[in-house]
């Protein structure tokens, strides 16, 4: 396929379910919350859609109005965890209870935890920026990353062995919530998923079209956000209940989070830029083969099942949830940051 074609709405709608399915894998399959995604019927018409819509949605806006930049893409991706007040309630009403951060009618840990870290960088940064280097012609994704990542991932050797040990994290998360049968079945069943629609996609288009190309233009975009309302926040969250919903002091106080998110997003991505750091290697990190499919199974599956036999799974998602949580509120500090050094030092160009 010739790459100066314009690509048609199937070809960029198979590119937006294959970024929905890497979205739904890393957010509910590895985290052990709903293994079997792509095996039944709530996968296909709730979870894809909140999640595929969401990424493509909030990645759009970055790649149409920001600039390319870590903190850019942390600003959009506050939006994307909050749906957790609205639709499934849980920042309002915990499943596992409230912890001491509760007030305001809101559990402020649930807010660190699902939007600051979880959904940020496991539904949303991790799945667009894989979609990028694997799936599009143009495929550096080093301008999104911060750089010591960068450094990391741009060294072959290091790369390799990065993402081994964030395998070997994963599946003991994942094991904390799972059995040592069901849990690799689940990783190893999505993953060849995975595999099978970026091999699809790469013999179909052998990867000739951009990010710019793929996204959803401005008319496409409404539309999306339109269905993106209608079914998933009122239809899948009506069908939630509304028992966990609080009195007028936590709308409020959600709402406030909205706005404030809102207000750092339109002066990240509309107001002046910033000196930007261009340096470093470039990030191309190809589409899965089978050497790596299998590589990949074999790693989640071995850390799943000692996860799960051991019991360390519950000690590594309590640790994770401390660290993550910290992870996001040195990213946000960062991302409010560099929007307040872009307005006080904007790039002068010449």
């Amino acid at each position: 396929m010739a790459p100066n074609r314009p690509p048609g709405i199937w070809v960029k709608a198979f590119f937006w379910l294959i970024m929905a399915t890497y979205s739904v894998f890393f957010a509910e399959v590895l985290s052990g919350s709903f293994i079997f995604p792509f095996f039944n019927i709530w996968g296909y018409l709730v979870l894809l859609p909140l999640y595929g819509i969401h990424a493509l949605l909030l990645f759009t806006l970055v790649v149409r109005w920001g600039n390319r930049s870590f903190e850019s893409l942390f600003s959009v991706g506050l939006l994307f965890g909050l749906y957790e007040a609205f639709i499934t309630k849980v920042i309002f009403s915990p499943s596992d209870g409230r912890s001491p951060f509760f007030f305001l009618e809101v559990d402020w840990l649930q807010v660190s935890v699902l939007v600051l870290w979880w959904h940020m960088f496991m539904a949303f940064m991790i799945p667009v920026l894989l979609a990028v280097t694997a799936l599009t012609r143009r495929n550096d994704i080093s301008g999104w990353l911060p750089r010591p990542v960068k450094m990391l991932l741009g060294d072959k050797k290091r790369s390799f062995w990065a993402i081994i040990a964030f395998l070997v994290w994963a599946g003991a998360f994942m094991g904390g919530n799972t059995d040592p049968v069901s849990g690799p079945l689940a990783a190893a069943s999505g993953l060849a998923i995975i595999y099978a629609l970026s091999w699809l996609w790469k013999k179909r288009t052998g990867n000739a079209f951009t990010i710019e190309q793929l996204l959803p233009d401005k008319r496409e975009f409404f539309i999306l956000l339109g269905f993106l309302v209608i079914w998933c926040y009122l239809v899948v969250g009506t069908a939630f209940g509304s028992n966990g919903l609080p009195g007028i002091t936590g709308h409020l106080a959600i709402i406030g989070v909205y706005a404030l998110c809102l207000l750092l997003i339109v002066l990240k991505l509309r107001g002046p830029s910033e000196q930007s750091d261009n340096g470093g290697p470039k990030i191309e990190l190809g589409p899965i083969d089978l050497k790596a499919l299998v590589i990949m199974v074999l790693v989640l599956g071995v850390s799943i099942s000692i996860s799960s036999v051991t019991g360390l799974g519950w000690y590594v998602i309590i640790f994770s949830f401390l660290g993550g949580s910290l992870l996001g509120l040195v990213c946000l500090a960062a991302a409010i940051i560099s929007v307040v050094r872009a307005y006080l030092f904007p790039r002068t160009d010449g």
